[in-house]
């Protein structure tokens, strides 16, 4: 019996490893941009609409925000997906419904109480952030057609409250919980205010401006780039930047302030972007310093962060940084559990939709940054799969070496 589990436990290693190769040498153009594969993003979108609710009770029951990340990906990816196919009035229709659908679930959820310590903006930053950004999207796609007053009304007048929020302190980092502030939160607030110019008119112009004046002085001193976390009352930095964090925000500041974003970009991949057996891969902490993994990060495996990895898609994306996009969609393909059903995409055998959610979001994201600077030199290495597919050789010629096999079986007895 034993010898049976052993002899089974090593083949289903042997197939892990051998699908990851095989995904990993997918035939995929990396000199293109990663979205021409439309069939997989919409299979994915299937599968989120699939799970929307009882996937958002479960990650509600991981994390504190896991419910609301799940229903604004979910409806960011539609309409962002829609913004990429302006000639279809199929892909629009379906957008819209969808993406008004999770702005209802997200303002609804009962779980919103979480947000309701603090009262400005309204519930904190995350929630009004989020949702505002979701709703101005919307607005986007809708432009030139009737939008709903009440849709246009709720945008103005939750633009109105974040610019108060903003003006009645002198830190521009807004909180998302009583005594707790993270810069991405309030740069989602503020990425929904600098759409008001796409939207309606130039009224909030100056505000987004003051507002990255004074992120650009309250920079880490040590990276040059914006804080993870930063004291609630003075705006100084508490915590230094991180991964997880810094993908969002590169992703966000793209659409505000392109100049000020490239730079913090070429900042960020000094001092992040790195490879694991020859694999780009992002860290969660510096590249001179070491952490562990938290809910932010998720788990931080030789300094990679899952989080920061999957999203650095939509950073990479941004910043029109194709090589790296496709090769880290690449890697993503190759290492997660993903699977496809009745035209539904998942991953992680469907046991964390919040992570199929922001994959979906990044793979959507359009190119907003055009620099010869970008140029991934250290990555256009025919080869770059070399190191890791030689690891995998080796680790199944010891899988297969009788001596280990013995141990195995010795370590169960």
């Amino acid at each position: 019996m034993l010898g049976w589990f052993t002899k089974f436990f090593v083949l289903i290693i042997f197939l892990i490893i051998t699908l990851v190769n095989v995904r990993l040498c997918s035939d995929v153009d990396t000199r293109k941009p990663f979205y021409g594969s439309q069939n997989k993003i919409f299979s994915q979108l299937e599968y989120l609409n699939h799970n929307l609710e009882s996937g958002a009770r479960d990650m509600q029951n991981i994390f504190p925000e896991g419910a609301f990340f799940l229903y604004a990906l979910y409806g960011l990816s539609w309409v962002e997906t829609a913004l990429a196919l302006p000639g279809n009035a199929d892909v629009r229709k379906e957008a819209l419904v969808e993406s008004k659908r999770a702005l209802k679930l997200f303002v609804n959820d009962r779980a919103v109480r979480i947000f309701d310590s603090v009262d400005s903006p309204p519930r904190g930053a995350f929630y009004s952030g989020w949702s505002n950004y979701l709703r101005a999207k919307i607005l986007l796609l809708e432009k030139n057609s009737a939008s709903s007053d009440k849709l246009v009304q709720d945008y103005v007048d939750q633009c109105r409250e974040i610019k108060k929020a903003l003006e009645m302190q002198a830190s521009p980092f807004l909180a998302s919980y009583s005594g707790g502030v993270w810069p991405a939160d309030g740069l989602v607030a503020v990425a929904s205010l600098n759409l008001y110019k796409e939207i309606l008119d130039s009224s909030y112009v100056d505000v987004v401006d003051q507002y990255m004046s004074k992120v650009k002085n309250r920079l880490s001193l040590k990276y040059g780039l914006i804080a993870h976390s930063v004291d609630a009352v003075t705006g100084n930095l508490k915590e230094e930047p991180r991964g997880a964090s810094q993908v969002l925000m590169l992703r966000l500041l793209a659409e505000i302030d392109t100049e000020f974003a490239l730079s913090q970009y070429l900042q960020f991949r000094a001092n992040f972007v790195t490879t694991w057996l020859g694999l780009p891969a992002v860290r969660e902490y510096p590249k001179d310093t070491f952490g562990l993994g938290d809910i932010d990060s998720g788990p931080v495996i030789f300094g990679v962060g899952a989080a920061a990895s999957v999203v650095s898609i939509a950073t990479f994306q941004a910043y029109g940084d194709s090589l790296l996009a496709n090769r880290m969609n690449l890697v993503m393909e190759a290492l997660s559990i993903s699977y496809t059903w009745n035209g539904k995409r998942g991953y992680t055998l469907g046991l964390l939709e919040v992570g199929d959610a922001f994959l979906c979001w990044a793979r959507t994201t359009p190119n907003y940054i055009l620099s010869n600077s970008l140029r991934s030199e250290e990555y256009e290495s025919p080869w770059w799969r070399l190191k890791f597919q030689m690891s995998s050789l080796l680790l199944v010629g010891l899988l297969f070496s009788p001596k280990l096999y013995r141990l195995i079986r010795r370590k169960f007895r």
